[in-house]
């Protein structure tokens, strides 16, 4: 498919521990709400932490290090809920990981050519992958092979027999960074999008140990941070009901601030996990900007809104498109 992409500043790495998943379902967000202000504003330097919060509930990701607040939580199963994080470190100063052309594409085909479940989290600068334990080795090998031996792309999976739904959500994205150092200052900007605003939009937050208190590089390419996703409506409504919070919110996220993303949703009750789910919406989009968030049963992809009308070009021959109605659950 598509031509070999230069990966020679990128490099595999594994975070040394488990990741615990949790889903919440929305009827039981209240329990979360200590796990969520410790995740956000606790005293740890070394954790990764993430929240995606949609119409349906919340689903999050905390490593052993925050096991105490994870504990609190239902399981999904016996060792269903636990992963292992490999990321992509981009040792350029002049790019991040997310601007490489099909990086995540590649990367995606190959994990699925092995038949490797796999979720995905994107940030402004780097690209995140959990695998199950069981197959981290597998996992980091297939991705190392990939960097050091970049070759044309897998073909497509094999569809499912009955042909998925991939919804584009309403509402235009804004996506931005934050230091920890940041986050008092935005406090009450966080805790509204989170747990207090009255509609129930995408909302994500994601945190990896040791990355957030690095000062970002001079030459503006900024991999050290608090990722965050909101809607813009949500936005709007902070703005209207608390403008010094949205004030502090902005001021915070300064120049990272990316809006007008549009987000395609498919949900998936057999889990976002599936082997070869992932590369089935990354490849037919290898050539575009693009981002990625997951979670139990839902695979979102963000693409910036002056490209959605090539993006759903691209993916029209290989899902049923269908466009969200404002207001809408998702």
């Amino acid at each position: 498919m598509s031509s070999p992409t230069d990966y020679s500043t990128l490099a595999v790495f594994t975070y040394r521990s488990a990741i615990l998943a949790r889903a919440v379902p929305r009827q039981h967000m209240h329990r979360i709400a200590h796990a969520v202000i410790g995740g956000l504003f606790g005293d740890h330097t070394d954790s990764m932490f993430s929240l995606t919060v949609t119409a349906s509930g919340a689903f999050l990701l905390a490593d052993s290090g925050l096991a105490a607040l994870a504990s609190e939580l239902p399981r999904s199963g016996d060792d269903e809920d636990t992963f292992r994080c490999l990321y992509l470190h981009e040792s350029s100063e002049t790019r991040r990981g997310s601007q490489i052309a099909g990086t995540l594409s590649a990367l995606s085909a190959r994990l699925a050519a092995e038949a490797i479940p796999v979720l995905s989290m994107t940030t402004l600068g780097r690209n995140f992958l959990l695998v199950r334990e069981g197959a981290t080795e597998r996992a980091l090998v297939t991705l190392q092979r990939t960097l050091d031996e970049p070759s044309s792309l897998p073909a497509m999976p094999p569809p499912p027999a009955d042909r998925m739904v991939l919804t584009v959500l309403p509402a235009p994205v804004c996506i931005c960074s934050l230091s920890r150092d940041e986050l008092p200052a935005a406090a009450h900007a966080l805790l509204w999008l989170f747990a207090l605003q009255p509609a129930a939009g995408l909302t994500h937050v994601f945190e990896m140990g040791g990355e957030a208190h690095r000062p970002p590089p001079t030459k503006g390419v900024l991999l050290a941070a608090v990722s965050l996703i909101f809607e813009s409506p949500a936005l709007h409504a902070l703005t209207q009901a608390h403008p010094a919070s949205a004030s502090a919110l902005l001021h915070a996220a300064g120049p990272t601030l990316e809006r007008g993303w549009r987000a395609l949703s498919i949900v998936v009750p057999s889990g976002a996990a599936e082997p070869g789910l992932l590369s089935r919406v990354c490849l037919p989009l290898s050539a575009l900007p693009m981002m990625n968030v997951s979670t139990g049963d839902t695979n979102l992809v963000l693409v910036p809104g002056d490209r959605l009308d090539a993006a759903c070009a691209l993916l029209a021959p290989h899902f049923e498109l269908r466009v969200a109605e404002e207001g809408a659950a998702r």
